[in-house]
């Protein structure tokens, strides 16, 4: 590891990767020579997202602490502790100068080795209400950010990818044939595939496909080849296309992770969220729902006549979109050029 490398820890969802791949962009695009490493799990779909962006990768072992009883829960700890020594021997050939995360639990074990090494870290806090992996590690940090304000931390908004305001909206079309004029519902299943949405859109697309063309992105391993509908198409992950997707979307239908809901904001895009239950998805779909900033529809409350439902009805209420997508705009704020002069401020160096 080089001198001045600074390492992202984050991955198991795409929440934390998306946040940490914004600095890498803009850090890029404004002619930082920083070396980023990316620490990551064995098998999530950080793998895939990262590869592009060409960072040394390190696969290390980690374990979800679940708030709910599950026998995964008994050996989570031993994964952690195993991390946390595979983090050690890589610190040991190699210190780096910086570590940050962005709340994922892979990042427990290489942010408690920093703290160890006395590297600084940087905790950047996405959630309404925060995860236990971030409440793990809170003790290490040098500087926490958070989206909206909370105690002990600077709000600064969130990190958003300079590429997501560079979709177009011809190529998608152009891309997936998409019809001139007909709309276009991008859902998005997340990294790790939401079987519960996946599974009530399959059931709702012949209605929905009477009306709009429908973009799936079902996450990795969740494809459905068996669906046959002219216009619909499924995809299991993206990097590139996804500022075309958004771009090219009347309405978008999520989960209620940050990541997907900041580039949302910066674009001003209606969304109907649905948040995994039990989660801290709750408090965040909540928040939006409060400030009439979302159409949040709880799970267990949803079926694939009450989404068709409220597709069509957002469909049908251009004004009711716009306020919606200006609501949203107004609560997440791009914070990615104040964490980028925070970076340089926490390495010493001046900005370019």
């Amino acid at each position: 590891m080089k001198r001045r490398s600074i390492v992202l820890a984050g991955g198991g969802t795409l929440g934390s990767v998306t946040s940490l791949l914004a600095l890498v962009e803009l850090a890029n695009n404004n002619n930082r020579n920083y070396d980023f490493v990316w620490f990551g799990t064995w098998r999530g779909p950080e793998r895939f997202i990262v590869a592009p962006y060409h960072l040394p990768y390190y696969r290390i072992a980690s374990g979800k602490l679940r708030r709910y009883w599950s026998a995964k829960n008994v050996t989570a700890p031993l994964f952690v502790f195993v991390g946390f020594l595979q983090t050690v021997g890589i610190f040991i050939f190699g210190r780096p100068s910086l570590v940050i995360s962005a709340g994922a639990y892979v990042a427990v074990p290489v942010v408690w080795a920093a703290w160890c090494f006395r590297i600084p870290v940087l905790l950047h806090e996405q959630d309404k209400r925060d995860g236990l992996a971030l409440q793990l590690v809170r003790f290490t940090a040098t500087v926490r950010t958070s989206v909206w304000a909370k105690e002990g931390t600077t709000a600064i908004g969130n990190l958003i990818p300079p590429s997501i305001y560079e979709g177009d909206v011809d190529r998608i079309r152009k891309h997936y044939a998409l019809p001139a004029g007909l709309p276009v519902v991008l859902v998005i299943g997340g990294g790790t595939g939401a079987l519960a949405i996946n599974s009530l859109l399959l059931a709702a697309l012949p209605e929905l496909t009477k009306r709009v063309f429908v973009l799936h992105i079902t996450g990795k391993g969740k494809k459905v080849d068996s669906v046959k509908e002219d216009r619909y198409r499924a995809i299991e992950l993206v990097v590139g296309e996804l500022p075309d997707m958004y771009a090219v979307a009347s309405v978008v239908i999520t989960r209620a992770g940050m990541g997907t809901l900041s580039g949302l904001a910066q674009l001003r895009k209606p969304a109907i969220v649905i948040p995994m239950p039990h989660s801290h998805q709750e408090e965040n779909a909540s928040f939006l729902a409060a400030n009439h900033a979302a159409v949040v529809m709880p799970q267990a409350e949803l079926t694939a006549d009450t989404l068709r439902r409220a597709v069509f009805t957002l469909l049908d209420n251009e004004g009711e979109r716009v306020a919606l997508g200006e609501a949203l705009h107004k609560l997440i704020k791009d914070g990615t050029n104040d964490y980028l002069a925070l970076v340089d401020s926490e390495l010493g160096r001046k900005p370019l």
